[in-house]
């Protein structure tokens, strides 16, 4: 028992090694794009992660300071300052806290694909712009970027084993010390501050302070929200297993709380992080646990270490991260998703890119998205049949608010027989608009002499047409309203 135990940590703490260079690397580029000292980031990575392995139903979900979130409180943290963002942070768990009593976490169920592309992609595109203007600085940045791109092309499959990261880290430092290059290093960022409980002190509590960090705090908290589920779903897929989403949304915000106090910015799930973690065999919540832990202790026992790390490297794995975040196989099949679909996709992106809303991008999206469908859900079938002298109409398809109109225009004609079916087996009637088109309809032939019967309609159907419908009771048809 004990052997086995032992083996367990043991693959644990490989799965940790592997995800620990994808993590780190990160946790530091997403401190730097927010302006915020690496130690910050990585609070938030260790207390999520700690958090949601002890308390949240996903093993195996990599949890911390991601993308999405840097670039969030890089505007707060540019504009106001560290006492805002732990404020902001701190406001945002509770939303996340009220969301997950209040179910909102089932927003996720209506993300279509096209919108998620569309974040996705204009996620990339913060990325890659933030980075360019520091990597076109000098020519002999841009050298270096050029030749990390041609080497990653070119040796990609003799290095397969060896994290992309480490390659640019380790090399630019060799680079950097051999060449006496003096480039700028990552001790320019340990400038920036550490923040704690007091630092959120020293936030003005105060109604107009409230009102500037409030639509900050929403747009992170649904974002983490969406971000941190559609992690899990990932996690979901990989291992055959479910989650409790309601759990998941809970345990976030209750992790950002903590996390505000402890001096850190909110996170959620780290899409990216995870698949590495999955692929190399993570399953467990103890190597959940010991990528951010092993990250912590590596940063606090080496300080000199990372602080001797040339700027561009972080500045170049920052292009190629945001390269792998561009959903490139749905734009390969671009040109065979339907129309409407691509135009969501493109219209998400758009929005993000010019608002810098990420959490109005995947709203607007899935409401389009959510209008599109009922555009091409109202498009009912009628077909006819006549059997024994006697006319059937078969009605296919939804009957509600938006395809009553369609319902009333396919009896439109001069000459109906006098006595007619209206079969609705293959239809369903879902709200009181689709019943009041009925009774309209009716009441239009019988004033043009024409009896109509109604059949074939489901229990539930024909339960609700007793309840709403008019001509199911005797002279209902004649107090029927005219709006």
């Amino acid at each position: 028992m004990n052997t086995l135990k032992t083996g367990i940590f043991f693959h644990d703490l490989q799965v940790s090694c592997f995800s620990l260079a994808v993590l780190l690397p990160e946790v530091i580029i997403f401190s730097f794009i927010a302006g915020f000292h690496p130690f910050t980031a990585l609070t938030t990575t260790v207390i999520l992660s700690v958090t949601t392995a002890l308390f949240g139903s996903r093993p195996a979900m990599i949890t911390g300071a991601a993308a999405a979130m840097a670039f969030l409180f890089a505007d707060i943290n540019q504009a106001y300052g560290l006492s805002y963002v732990l404020a902001t942070t701190i406001l945002a768990a509770g939303l996340q806290l009220l969301f997950a009593m209040l179910k909102v976490h089932m927003i996720v169920h209506f993300i279509p694909k096209a919108v998620i592309s569309g974040f996705l992609n204009a996620l990339a595109f913060f990325m890659i712009s933030s980075q360019l203007p520091f990597l076109f600085t000098s020519p002999l940045t841009l050298f270096l970027f050029v030749l990390s791109v041609l080497g990653y092309f070119l040796f990609r499959h003799n290095f397969v084993r060896l994290p992309l990261a480490f390659v640019l880290i380790s090399g630019s430092v060799l680079l950097n010390t051999v060449a006496t290059l003096e480039l700028p290093t990552l001790a320019q960022t340990f400038q920036a501050p550490i923040g704690n409980w007091q630092t959120l002190l020293q936030f003005p509590f105060t109604l107009e302070a409230f009102t500037a960090i409030f639509p900050y705090a929403l747009t992170i908290a649904l974002v983490g929200i969406c971000e941190s589920l559609l992690t899990a779903k990932v996690a979901n897929k990989s291992l055959h297993s479910t989650c409790n989403k309601q759990q998941e949304t809970f345990v976030l915000g209750v992790g950002n709380f903590i996390t505000g106090l402890c001096g850190g910015f909110a996170g959620c799930g780290m899409i990216g992080t995870t698949i590495t973690h999955l692929h190399h065999g993570g399953a467990t919540r103890l190597s959940t646990v010991l990528p951010s832990l092993l990250a912590l202790t590596l940063f606090i026992g080496f300080p000199q270490l990372f602080a001797n790390i040339p700027l561009v490297a972080f500045a170049i794995l920052a292009v190629f991260l945001g390269f792998s975040l561009i959903d490139w196989s749905g734009l390969k099949r671009l040109h065979r998703t339907p129309p409407f679909e691509s135009l969501v996709m493109v219209m998400t992106m758009i929005i993000i890119v010019t608002t810098h809303n990420l959490a109005a991008g995947i709203i607007i999206g899935i409401i389009v998205s959510a209008l599109g469908f009922v555009y091409r859900a109202a498009k009912i079938e009628i077909t006819s049949t006549t059997q024994e002298n006697q006319t059937i109409f078969f009605v296919h398809g939804a009957l509600f608010f938006a395809s009553s109109n369609y319902l009333l225009k396919q009896f439109e004609v001069t000459s109906l027989p006098n006595h007619i079916l209206l079969d609705f087996s293959q239809a369903r009637i879902f709200d009181e608009s689709a019943i009041l088109a009925i009774d309209t309809l009716i009441a239009r032939l019988e004033r043009q002499g024409t009896t109509i019967l109604i059949q074939g309609e489901s229990q539930s159907c024909h339960e609700m047409l007793n309840r709403l419908a008019y001509h199911r009771h005797p002279n209902g048809l004649k107090s029927m309203p005219l709006h």
